[in-house]
C-alpha cells in the first residue's frame, strides 16, 4: 500500500524532516525503517527526552535535500535503550549559503574533515559519543516538541568545562580604564582596606593656597601617605573627595594631572595635618 505523502507527514511528525520532498523519502525512508540504527538498539524507541543536555550516540547520518533546496543531515541519537531522538542539522541553506557554525560543530563532534557531507552517512559513528542539547520547539502543527538544538563534542556543549580564566593583569590593562569610566571613576575593592591606587583625574576644587615645599616624591607615595593619615575615619567616597581638596589646597593646582614630583611631596608631607583638620570634632 502506498501511503500519501501528506498523510505520512501528519502521522509521523517526529520522524519526517520538515520540508523533505517525496523523492527524499527514498533514502530517508531506509533510515526511518531501521537500516541506520543506534548502537545497541533493541527494538523501536518511543520515548523522547526532556529538555536538557545528554550524552548520545548514533550509527551514521542521512544526508538529504528539502523540497526548498536546503541540504540537511539527520541523525537518530540514542540516549539509552528506551530513549532516542532524531536530530537534524542544516548544512547549506536554500540560497546556497554554507552554515559554517553547523559544519564546525559536526567536525568537532564526529571528527569529520568538512569536505564531503556524505562522509557522515558512509562512516560508522557508533564509537563517537557526543553531547546533544534538547529544547522544546514548535512544530509545523504549532505543538511544542523536544528538538535537538545543538550537537557538540563532549565537554563543549555548555557549563564551565573547557573555559580557561583570562589573565587578570592583561585584562585589566586592556579594559580597566573603560570599566572605571563606566563606574564613575571609582574602583570597587573586594576588601575594606585603604585604596592602593590614586583616584582618577581631578575635579575643580576650592581656591588654591601656596604650595608647601617638600622633598619630591611620586603620586603613589603621596596617595599611600594620605590613606594612612586618614585611617578608617572616612569611607572611600569621602576619602576621594578629600584627596581632590588636598591637591588643591596643598599644591595650589586644581588638576592633579598638572602636579609635579614637588607637589606630590607637598601632599605627602602635609597629609596628616590636612586630614586631621577634616575630622569632625
Amino acid at each position: 500500500m502506498v501511503v500519501p505523502w501528506r498523510v505520512l507527514c501528519r502521522a509521523m511528525p517526529q520522524v519526517v524532516p520538515a520540508g523533505l520532498s517525496p523523492f527524499g523519502w527514498v533514502r530517508y525512508g531506509r533510515y526511518c525503517l531501521g537500516e541506520f540504527t543506534n548502537p545497541g538498539r533493541k527494538g523501536p524507541k518511543t520515548m523522547l527526552p526532556q529538555p536538557g543536555t545528554y550524552k548520545a550516540k548514533t550509527a551514521q547520518g542521512v544526508v538529504y535535500e528539502t523540497e526548498g533546496g536546503a541540504l540537511m543531515v539527520a541523525f537518530d541519537f540514542g540516549i539509552d535503550e528506551q530513549t532516542s531522538i532524531v536530530g537534524r542539522v542544516c548544512l547549506v541553506k536554500k540560497d546556497g549559503e554554507v552554515l559554517q557554525n553547523n559544519v564546525r560543530s559536526l567536525k568537532e563532534a564526529f571528527g569529520w574533515d568538512g569536505a564531503d557531507p556524505f562522509w557522515l552517512a558512509d562512516t560508522d559513528l557508533s564509537d563517537r559519543e557526543v553531547e546533544i542539547v534538547v529544547e522544546m520547539e514548535a512544530g509545523q502543527d504549532g505543538q511544542a516538541r523536544p528538538t535537538v538544538r545543538w550537537i557538540n563534542a563532549p565537554g563543549r556543549g555548555g557549563g564551565m568545562a573547557g573555559i580557561r580564566p583570562a589573565d587578570r593583569n592583561a585584562v585589566l590593562a586592556k579594559y580597566g580604564m573603560k570599566f572605571r569610566a563606566l563606574a564613575g571613576g571609582t574602583s570597587i575593592k573586594p576588601a575594606t582596606t585603604a585604596p592602593k591606587a590614586p583616584p582618577p583625574a581631578a575635579r575643580p576644587a576650592p581656591a588654591p593656597k601656596p604650595a608647601v615645599m617638600a622633598a619630591p616624591t611620586t603620586i603613589q607615595e603621596a596617595w599611600e601617605a594620605f590613606c594612612q593619615a586618614a585611617g578608617t575615619s572616612f569611607d572611600e567616597q569621602q576619602l576621594q573627595a578629600l584627596w581632590y581638596k588636598a591637591v588643591a589646597e596643598l599644591t595650589g593646582k586644581d588638576d592633579q594631572a598638572a602636579c609635579t614630583p614637588e607637589d606630590w611631596g607637598a601632599i605627602k608631607a602635609g597629609a596628616e595635618k590636612f586630614v586631621r583638620g577634616q575630622i569632625p570634632m
